[in-house]
């Protein structure tokens, strides 16, 4: 046997014949198995079929949880025990746990004493026993030497394994950026980023079709703000998707601007933007017009100005405060605009001048700031400024707080107590739920 942190033993098929299994193995052994999603029949002729072959659980109660199969046609989604003998079930007192309710299929690695495999609340559920199953042997007979599980994880070799994966998505990052023109390498992204969750489709479509050059040049062409927010929002469409619809006086005002200018609409999608459960204060068109005066107050493009305040913030005792800071400070509108007072009720007590927060600021820091100073050392053999850029992403606290992240630290502290220590490693878990869980491709992930 192995010591904690490490793969333990392997499995060989000849482990079968000769009963040199433990249940933890044969766990681990259904899992490579039920990727396959195999057909076979139970011990009472019910046609079972696998859909999602479930997560491991290294705690009390079922061996595997959140499995879903296909039961005699009907599609079921539980939990699924495993013992060498079904006897095993009863001696281990599992019919009196109510914990065993939520059970779909029992798996039993021989066969035994014919007894029905009940759960506490009386139902009766499907049994399936391996050896008697041709699809299993097929499998065991087809695969070689199986590494299985048979200790915990430390908590450094899971830290260690995010931290990695980490690193893999700031080179997947750096990718996408490098793809895009000069130009759109930050303008693009950015407003991409405006879209949180329920817009995110739209301003991605809309990064995509306006012309940062095009973008640039409107700016200084309006001098009166009518005319200029009257582009921005007729540009993305907004009186249309607004029509019909009755519209304040401030509102009006633009949209006749608008009509005088005669501008090009890029989404003429009635219904594109939404607004539904959405709070006012974050409403899309208001997100678009502050990112209208924010570049319009930077007199250079965004790509100049990530690269200048970048290299400036990395000369600084907290990098990743004072980037959140110069970020907040030009994502605001200025004090008594219509986009202020409105939206804050004419309250004057209550400041509505910001339409995006500071998580917002941490995670497009994360995602796009960093990213693109690491692309532009890259670009220049800058190594110096490359180990700068990701020991500032090593030491970057935990920002992302999302269902990938929170399922990933549950899978974690399965294992052993775990905590994000750095925005890196959530990045990393990203990327390994990505192209990892949410494709069910779990032949190299760590935690089976």
């Amino acid at each position: 046997m192995s010591s904690t942190g490490q793969l333990a033993c392997q499995f060989n098929p000849a482990s079968l014949a000769d009963g040199r299994i433990s249940e933890a193995q044969l766990v681990r052994l259904w899992t490579i198995f039920a990727r396959s999603s195999p057909t076979f029949w139970s011990s009472s002729g019910k046609l079972l079929k696998i859909i999602r072959p479930g997560y491991v659980n290294h705690s009390s109660g079922p061996d595997i949880f959140e499995a879903t199969l296909e039961i005699a046609g009907i599609t079921r989604t539980g939990a699924i025990e495993l013992h060498l003998h079904p006897e095993s079930w009863y001696q281990h007192g599992h019919h009196h746990d109510p914990g065993y309710n939520n059970l779909i299929l029992h798996i039993s690695l021989r066969p035994g004493k014919s007894l029905g495999i009940r759960r506490q609340d009386g139902i009766e559920v499907p049994h399936l026993v391996l050896t008697k199953s041709i699809e299993f042997k097929r499998f065991v007979r087809q695969t070689g030497p199986v590494e299985l599980f048979d200790r915990q994880l430390d908590r450094r070799r899971i830290s260690d394994y995010f931290t990695a994966a980490g690193v893999a998505w700031l080179l997947h990052q750096v990718g996408y950026l490098w793809r895009l023109p000069p130009t759109r390498q930050v303008f693009q992204p950015l407003i991409e980023s405006l879209g949180f969750t329920y817009n995110h489709r739209a301003f991605r479509g809309l990064a995509r079709r306006i012309s940062a050059a095009e973008f640039y040049q409107q700016l200084t062409r309006y001098s009166k703000v009518a005319e200029l927010e009257g582009w921005l929002l007729g540009t993305a469409g907004w009186f249309v998707n607004r029509a019909g619809r009755a519209v304040n006086r401030s509102i009006r005002r633009r949209r006749r601007c608008w009509r005088q200018i005669s501008g090009r609409t890029l989404i003429e999608q009635a219904g594109y933007w939404r607004f539904a459960a959405v709070r006012p204060q974050a409403y899309p068109h208001r997100r678009w017009v502050l990112f209208g005066w924010a570049t319009r107050r930077l007199s250079i493009s965004w790509e100049r100005w990530f690269w200048q305040v970048g290299r400036q913030a990395l000369s600084k005792a907290n990098p990743s405060v004072y980037l959140k800071t110069r970020l907040l400070e030009l994502f605001r509108f200025p004090r008594g605009s219509y986009w202020c007072y409105h939206y804050s009720f004419t309250d004057p007590r209550r400041d509505a001048r910001a339409a995006v927060g500071p998580a917002w600021a941490e995670q497009l820091i994360v995602n796009l700031w960093l990213p693109y100073l690491y692309m532009r050392a890259m670009k220049t053999a800058d190594y110096d400024l490359q180990r700068e850029v990701e020991q500032v992403l090593r030491c970057y606290p935990p920002v992302l707080e999302n269902r990938r992240t929170r399922l990933l630290a549950r899978r974690c502290n399965q294992f052993s107590e775990f905590q994000w220590e750095s925005a890196l490693q959530q990045q990393g878990a990203v990327l390994i739920y990505k192209y990892g869980c949410k494709k069910l491709n779990c032949e190299n992930c760590l935690f089976g």
